[in-house]
């Protein structure tokens, strides 16, 4: 069976773990954005006029290119009229990749 990229990681490697943990968040929060926009029929030209933030910025965020401030995620969950929810669960106990 041929392993996946992921499955191909290092994971004793703490760098590797780091990485891992960085890019999964970014993930989870980009999708859950998109999610709601698409929800709420709301595209990036529209999230940019809400949040006054740049339609540029907004497609960078969502590709997982820029590392936005807390405060950009949550002016953009109050445009989409959203909350994002968090939920701490250990590794070993979430049947992640890493556990």
């Amino acid at each position: 069976m041929h392993k996946t990229s992921i499955q191909e990681l290092d994971f004793a490697d703490d760098e590797v773990r780091k990485l891992y943990y960085r890019e999964d968040l970014i993930f989870e929060v980009t999708e859950a954005i998109s999610r709601a926009m698409k929800e709420k029929n709301v595209n990036k030209k529209e999230l940019s006029r809400l949040t006054g933030i740049s339609e540029s910025r907004i497609t960078r965020l969502l590709r997982g290119d820029l590392n936005a401030r807390l405060t950009t995620i949550a002016a953009i969950l109050h445009a989409l009229d959203s909350k994002l929810l968090f939920i701490l669960i250990p590794v070993k106990k979430c049947g992640r990749i890493l556990a």
